[in-house]
């Protein structure tokens, strides 16, 4: 049967791989996922402490979050085509020393500057866990089924920012500046174990359609699909109104609300369950729905929450749960449209699956890094609620605007036949 790249696979026959092949659990596609996540959160409650360890300012220790996701994003421009080229499996045992690598820069950094390049380098190794563990769950199903499955892996993967502020907060009052980096350093070894034990390689194209040199065709190809655009930039968006609360909240938390650093873990709590909980819907629901219908319901829901957010603070409540009880709805609402920008985005073509999750992965956390400096650097000047709250309404209403425009696009694609996926080159 001859192959058409734009025909997402059936979920018994995506995988294409042999019989003898074994399929990674759940369990450590969840672990490889938690790693950038963890990143991400661990050092939140310690940045108002860091201009005083470092003697800086917020504006400089800010840095060291918006060049961990600008790391993320660059770097899986590179290690999702390299995936399709070597394998899921060998990209990923890689990342996880590197971050471990990382950490250990952090670890022993006498400065801010040093500090921040010990992030960079842990944050190019986190992400090769969260962009890989989608595309491998690419491998193994089709493209409705493929959104139920990250929904789920995602759902399970909140425990990481559930429980990593709190962590963290808890860390920075009884060891210090230096226990975020000592948690890292021994997560990333933990996961390279595991990962090396149980994640078995899933890439059904190895070998077969793709070279180094190729890389760069691969990338014009997708930006040729009007369609791979359309996911990935709504994808960016959605994902940027999360990174513009973690842009603004710790110092906005701190020096507005009174939170101490475990307080503020505790109230984050809101955050992580309400995303947690709107990944389960996506589990539930996605398949049976339809991936526009689940963008379109998290995109809107995702407006509504921090329309609630910024009537409370216009009307003089000022409050934590002002705060996090309207981001609680935004959360849902992510964990809602996310899987499915992401699983509608790396199916346009399954075979360039890692290249489509990296490219995905770059828009989602570098429009993310510029939403979270734009905040800082707007807060440093004006504390208040409303320079977070302004960047973070710009781009729920872009999320918005982008999921309509998928919906258009999808509305005129015929239905998708079951394709026979190629067997795995052993």
């Amino acid at each position: 049967m001859s192959f058409d790249p734009s025909i997402s696979p059936s979920p018994a026959a995506s995988s294409g791989l042999s019989p003898g092949h074994r399929k990674p659990s759940v369990l450590i596609l969840v672990a490889i996922s938690m790693v950038a996540p963890a990143g991400i959160n661990i050092i939140a409650p310690s940045m108002p402490a860091f201009v005083s360890t470092f003697g800086t300012d917020y504006g400089r220790v800010q840095l060291a979050l918006s060049l961990f996701l600008v790391a993320i994003a660059i770097a899986q421009l590179v290690l999702g085509p390299l995936s399709d080229f070597f394998g899921r499996r060998p990209v990923v045992l890689a990342g996880m020393i590197l971050a471990a690598v990382g950490s250990i820069i952090c670890l022993l950094a006498p400065s801010i500057e040093v500090f921040i390049a010990g992030r960079i380098i842990q944050g190019i190794g986190a992400c090769t866990g969260i962009a890989l563990a989608r595309t491998i769950v690419r491998d193994l199903y089709g493209r409705e089924k493929a959104a139920s499955m990250i929904g789920y892996v995602t759902m399970a993967m909140t425990v990481s920012p559930m429980a990593v502020p709190l962590i963290g907060g808890a860390l920075q009052e009884h060891v210090g500046w230096w226990g975020s980096s000592l948690f890292m350093l021994c997560f990333s070894l933990i996961v390279f174990i595991g990962a090396y034990i149980n994640l078995f390689e899933t890439n059904p194209y190895l070998g077969k359609k793709t070279s180094l040199s190729g890389l760069a065709s691969n990338y014009r190809t997708l930006l040729r699909e009007q369609r791979f655009v359309a996911f990935a930039i709504t994808c960016g968006f959605a994902s940027a109104v999360y990174f513009a609360f973690m842009g603004g909240a710790p110092l906005f938390a701190s020096a507005v609300l009174g939170l101490s650093p475990t307080g503020y873990g505790a109230y984050f709590i809101f955050i992580a369950a309400g995303y947690g909980f709107g990944n389960f819907l996506s589990g539930r629901f996605a398949e049976r729905f339809g991936i526009v219908r689940m963008i379109i319901a998290g995109t809107l829901v995702n407006l509504a929450g921090l329309l609630i957010a910024i009537g409370l603070f216009a009307a003089g409540f000022i409050h934590p749960l002002s705060l996090f009880a309207p981001m609680f709805l935004t959360s849902i609402a992510n964990g809602l449209a996310l899987p499915s920008t992401i699983a509608g985005a790396i199916s346009i073509r399954p075979d360039l699956a890692g290249t489509a999750s990296g490219m995905t992965g770059f828009t989602q956390i570098g429009f993310g890094a510029i939403s979270a400096t734009l905040t800082a650097e707007w807060l440093d000047i004006h504390l208040s609620i409303w320079p977070m709250a302004s960047v973070m309404l710009a781009t729920a209403t872009a999320a918005l605007i982008c999921g309509l425009w998928v919906s258009r696009l999808e509305a005129g694609q015929p239905p998708a036949p079951a394709r026979i996926a190629p067997s795995h080159n052993p």
